[in-house]
């Protein structure tokens, strides 16, 4: 079973591994950028002005928590780590956090824009976006500090982890970095080749 999202709020879902998908009626027509499953029922989604998607049946039906808010906002990533708590970044300098499954949600400020967040728990996260952005969190994401990864620029789209190790691409520069201290220090690793395809 698998979900995908896009643009038109279109969401898909397979029940084969992929072999045949079915359009899924999200309610919305605004471009669609991120999920999440917490279990086989409740799942996340997020997307541009604002969006915020809920589904409590396996995506079959979705929720609109928020739509068509704010024209000039977007929500690119949210990362669960249950199904009330969660974090929502994006646009506008900063990253909204709820406890009680999206009911409501507070917000902290962190200036720039960033594309992906991560927590471990409900205390530790990190969040990566534009000009290589990297900002932690060791209080749930009331306060975030910087951390210098490298001195070039680029853009950190998506943080991928497993336990305290984790990895960053950047966009421009096509480089990989790589952290065993969960964000605290990042190594550069050997940069992807531009084959085209």
């Amino acid at each position: 079973t698998g979900l995908v999202v896009g643009i038109q709020g279109i969401i898909l879902k397979t029940t084969n591994a992929g072999q045949n998908w079915i359009i899924q009626n999200s309610g919305i027509s605004e471009t669609l950028y991120d999920l999440q499953p917490i279990n086989p029922n409740v799942i996340y989604c997020v997307g541009i002005f604002e969006t915020i998607l809920k589904s409590t049946n396996g995506g079959d039906n979705w929720i609109i928590i928020r739509g068509n808010v704010n024209p000039g906002k977007f929500f690119y990533g949210l990362n669960f780590i249950n199904i009330n708590t969660g974090w929502i970044c994006g646009t506008g300098q900063w990253v909204l956090k709820t406890t009680n499954g999206g009911t409501s949600f507070d917000s902290s400020f962190v200036p720039a824009t960033f594309y992906s967040v991560y927590f471990k728990d409900d205390m530790n996260g990190l969040i990566s976006g534009q000009n290589g952005t990297l900002f932690k969190s060791s209080n749930g994401g009331i306060n975030w500090n910087q951390v210098n990864v490298f001195t070039e620029t680029s853009e950190f789209f998506q943080l991928t982890f497993i336990g305290d190790i984790g990895w960053i691409a950047g966009w421009q520069n096509r480089k990989v970095y790589k952290t065993t201290n969960f964000g605290s220090t990042w190594d550069s690793l050997t940069i992807i080749p531009a084959t085209g395809s």
